[in-house]
């Protein structure tokens, strides 16, 4: 303030003294401090345009620095390491299973902790051809369950590899075929009133994908898998041949998928080529099975309704044409799934009501959840994305027997399944 004050008080005396000799103070005064405010203006910009040289050289270094640093981490790593991707899950789940009396034996409720752990690794060796593997929790001789429950004092659990396949799909044919040899996911558009969810196929594929960058896309898939090998002739060895052609139609905020099969269990029906535990399914007076070829037709079709709603509807019938039993299980042949969902944003629930007769299809691989074949009733579901790789689901299943005086028909039950899956 003193300074301000002093300055003041200067410039009005020298204001005084102008003004009493006749000079033009005023005009002098006001003309200089224009022209240095013009110059120092242009310093100003000059320093602002240094600043952004400044800046944007060191950017570039620092790209330049990123760059190196990437290229030394990939250097001191071995090159078939960077070909490699690890993926994998972790489901803790909490089982929760009421179950009634059936004719005349009472059968005590069950809650249990189970967990299921994915976990494989993928390596694309060439830019046509990828190899594979994946290793599970689960028993070795359950193809429909990688669950381990939590009991028996703190034992070692089972592990095992439920994949290991090699795929290739050809650039020269524009990537159009992809053939797969080996252990590898179920490549059919399917549910699981046929396919248990956690079946995972041996054999080969050869999938082919049509207009690929198109609104209307053709596919087909062509399976032939092992199911048991045999030593002789007799019963001979246990194959599934599997065609399957659809077409899936994306045009705005629908989404179309249709899809009809044809499953021919080839010597499935001959004794020592079926597992003992039926599940479901009943013999024949000569102690084989019927045979199963088994026709199918599956739609799905979804529709958004808002940036972040959408609601589908779909629906799968099967059929054993081959079907021959007499007396009680005659006719046992056919299934079908009917369900819809919601998705909105993080949340999303479905509904499901199932009917899966008792010969309808091979029940050593249908929906174990709702204890394969010979059932109908309905599974509700809501699940919940808590983060972007963790998801918490509770699933309600109630399930009775679809004709109870078959043989090996099993008692109505009520389970729930609290889920939580961490994916990594």
């Amino acid at each position: 303030m003193r300074r301000f004050g002093k300055g003041l008080a200067a410039c009005l005396v020298g204001a005084a003294l102008a003004v009493g000799l006749g000079l033009p103070a005023s005009a002098a005064t006001q003309v200089e401090l224009e022209q240095k405010i013009k110059m120092l203006e242009q310093s100003l910009d000059e320093l602002k345009g240094q600043l952004g040289q400044v800046q944007q050289t060191q950017a570039q270094q620092g790209e330049q620095v990123a760059v190196v640093a990437s290229k030394a981490a990939k250097d001191s790593l071995p090159k078939w390491l960077e070909r490699i991707s690890l993926y994998g899950d972790l489901r803790l789940r909490m089982e929760t299973k009421m179950t009634d009396d059936f004719k005349g034996k009472s059968t005590d409720d069950r809650t249990r902790w189970r967990y299921r752990l994915r976990f494989g690794a993928r390596s694309q060796i060439h830019e046509d051809l990828q190899v594979g593997l994946r290793m599970v929790s689960g028993a070795d001789d359950d193809p429909t369950s990688t669950n381990q429950t939590l009991d028996n004092w703190f034992s070692e659990k089972s592990w095992g590899i439920d994949h290991a396949y090699a795929k290739w799909t050809p650039s020269f044919l524009d990537k159009i075929v992809t053939a797969t040899g080996g252990k590898f996911t179920n490549p059919y558009v399917t549910t699981n009133i046929m396919w248990d969810s956690d079946v995972v196929p041996e054999g080969a594929a050869l999938q082919f994908m049509f207009n690929k960058k198109g609104a209307i896309k053709p596919f087909v898939t062509l399976g032939a898998f092992v199911l048991k090998e045999q030593k002789n002739d007799d019963p001979g060895d246990a194959v599934l041949y599997a065609p399957q052609a659809g077409v899936n139609w994306k045009q705005g905020a629908c989404d179309l998928t249709v899809a009809a099969s044809y499953y021919d269990w080839s010597k499935y029906e001959k004794v020592g080529n079926f597992p003992t535990t039926l599940n479901g399914n009943v013999l024949k007076a000569d102690g084989t099975l019927p045979k199963f070829k088994v026709w199918d037709v599956y739609g799905k079709y979804t529709h958004k309704l808002g940036e972040n709603l959408k609601a589908s509807v779909w629906g799968h019938y099967m059929k054993n044409s081959e079907e021959d039993l007499t007396g009680a299980a005659a006719g046992k042949d056919s299934g079908y799934d009917v369900g819809l969902g919601l998705d909105y944003g993080p949340f999303g629930i479905t509904a499901d009501y199932k009917v899966i007769q008792a010969n309808s299809t091979p029940g050593w691989f249908s929906d174990s959840d709702f204890n394969f074949n010979n059932r109908k009733g309905y599974v509700i579901s809501a699940k919940y994305k808590i983060f972007e790789y963790t998801d918490a689901q509770l699933t309600w299943y109630h399930s009775q027997p679809e004709d109870e005086k078959l043989t090996g028909a099993s008692a109505e039950f009520d389970m729930i399944h609290a889920d939580l899956v961490f994916k990594f």
